[in-house]
Parts: structure tokens; C-alpha cells; sequence
């Protein structure tokens, strides 16, 4: 059977694990600090480190391995896996290096090593093995610090097109005055917390939560007007690719019960099905064994 290495690399944290060609985990995923504002030696380390304790975990359980698949923020050169991001706080002392070349150094193998966005790779983890794989257009929703999204269409990536935003990308739609990332994520949850003299000593989303499971009105109320604003903000988006499903997942969508009325009605009256995802945080490593199929993208 065809089995795959699946790295997720963020700013902190580096999660690994072993995922077979159905997009089954092999076992519990391993965490590393990704020491994104370190050195070069440091990133690069903390990568080689991960590989070689998932190859030492595949060699153990006699599995087969065809392929490392790595899913990265953006900026990123994904073809020929070059970091290409410059003074965002995170993984500037690997500008311009390709991760491939640092990586085949240290791993006692060699195998094929495909990168992807972050934000992609769930979607496609989503549509192929989560809660939108019953579905044929679905848009995927990720809502964190910032909210990544990604469209599929019959388990394929849609990243250009007259359906889609550029890349399959919503965070920089413009809303208001800015963006939807600063409105449909934590951090406009947190904006809307700090403009409230009621509720302005709450800390983070998840407090926030907690105080609208005790009944606190104020809580409620807030989680409604932000449940709006995903409306406002999603429903275009799902409209002109004729989705029929839409899949949120993410930190912010351990809340979702307290914010997706709006939302549920406004899809319930153009048949389109709302599902929150209770495994979004595998789903990126699940996607790996679908950037090795012939075409993971569809060509518009």
C-alpha cells in the first residue's frame, strides 16, 4: 500500500505523521517547535528532525513510503519549494532556500518531495476525506488568527477561474474598510471584543465562549453579529461557484454553534449544506496522498 510522510509547518509549531493513500492517519501526530525566527540550521534541523522520526516510525511498523508532502504558508514558491517570505516574523533565515535540497542532505532515502499551501491542503483534506466528501463543489473555510479557504470541485482544487477569487483565496476580499481577513477570523473577534466596554477584559475567543455557554447576553450578542458577518462575507463566495456545501473549520469554529444561525438560514434557502469539521487539525495531514494523484488542481 502506498504510504506517504505529511508535514504541516506553521510558525510554531511543526506537526508530522504517517498518512496512507485513503487519507488515514498510521499514527498520532508528532509536534516539533518549527523555530520559524531562528536560524537557517535551526528550521532546516527541526524539519530533518520530524522526517527521520516518522521514517524511524514507518521502518517500525515495516510500512512502504512513496512520497513526503509538506504543506506551507504562503508566501512560497511551491513548485520548487523556496520559502519566499520576507519581515513577517516568521521563517525569514530561509528566504530563497530550497527546503528540498537542505532536506535530501540529512534523510537516509530519497523520496519525492511535493509542497503545498496550508490552506489548500485542508480543503482538500476536507473534500476528499472530511466532512465535504459527500459533496461535489465545496468551499472549504478555515477561520483562525486569519481565515484561509480553498474551493474543490469533485475533490479537486479550483485555484483560478471566473467562480473563484485568485488562488481560491477570500482573505483579502475586500469588507468594509479592510478586509476579510481582519473581520472573519479571531482577530476581528477580538476587535469587536476590545470595542465593547462590557466585554473588554475577555481575553481570547475561547473565554468569550465560555461566557456565552453560561447565558451571558452580551457574549450571545456578539457571536450573532460576527455569525452576520461571515454571512455577509461567505455567501457571494459560495453563490458564484454554485457550491453545495460549505465546510468551516479551524479554532474559531470550536465556537461555531454560538455564531452559524445567520448563516444556516441564509444557505438553508439556496440548498446549500453547512458542516463544521471536529478534525480539521489532521485534515492538512490527511490532504498529503492527493498532491501524489495526476492532478489534485483543476485546470479551468
Amino acid at each position: 500500500m502506498s504510504n506517504y510522510i505529511a508535514l504541516d509547518v506553521g510558525g510554531s509549531t511543526i506537526k508530522g505523521a504517517l498518512v496512507d493513500k485513503f487519507g488515514k492517519l498510521l499514527c498520532t501526530p508528532l509536534r516539533f517547535p518549527s523555530f520559524s525566527n531562528k536560524t537557517k540550521e535551526d528550521v532546516t534541523g527541526q524539519l530533518t528532525l520530524t522526517i527521520n522520526e516518522l521514517l524511524k516510525k514507518a521502518n517500525k511498523a515495516n510500512f512502504s513510503l512513496c512520497g513526503i508532502g509538506i504543506a506551507f504558508p504562503g508566501p512560497f514558491d511551491y513548485e520548487k519549494g523556496i520559502s519566499l517570505m520576507k519581515n513577517m516574523g516568521k521563517f525569514d533565515c530561509i528566504y530563497g532556500l530550497s527546503l528540498s535540497d537542505e532536506i535530501k542532505k540529512e534523510i537516509p532515502s530519497f523520496f519525492p518531495i511535493k509542497y503545498a499551501n496550508d490552506a489548500d491542503l485542508y480543503a482538500l483534506g476536507e473534500s476528499n476525506f472530511g466532512e465535504g466528501r459527500q459533496f461535489s463543489r465545496v468551499m472549504c473555510v478555515c477561520i483562525g488568527t486569519g481565515i484561509g479557504s480553498g474551493f474543490c470541485q469533485d475533490g479537486r482544487l479550483v485555484k483560478e477561474g471566473l467562480l473563484v477569487p485568485c488562488n481560491g483565496w477570500i482573505y483579502n476580499s475586500p469588507y468594509k474598510d479592510a478586509t476579510a481577513d481582519l473581520y472573519a477570523s479571531a482577530t476581528g473577534i477580538r476587535r469587536m471584543i476590545k470595542s465593547d466596554p462590557d466585554l473588554c477584559d475577555i481575553k481570547d475567543v475561547k473565554e468569550l465562549a465560555d461566557l456565552a455557554n453560561s447565558g451571558d447576553k452580551k457574549a450571545l450578542s456578539l457571536f450573532s453579529h460576527f455569525g452576520e458577518i461571515l454571512k455577509e462575507i461567505l455567501l457571494p463566495h459560495l453563490i458564484k461557484f454554485k457550491a453545495d456545501c460549505l465546510v468551516l473549520g479551524g479554532e474559531v469554529a470550536r465556537s461555531a454553534k454560538f455564531f452559524t444561525l445567520p448563516l444556516e438560514r441564509a444557505l438553508a434557502e439556496r440548498q446549500i449544506a453547512l458542516r463544521v469539521s471536529h478534525e480539521f487539525s489532521s485534515m492538512t495531514l490527511c490532504a498529503v496522498p492527493v498532491l501524489f494523484k495526476t492532478a489534485p488542481y483543476l485546470q479551468t
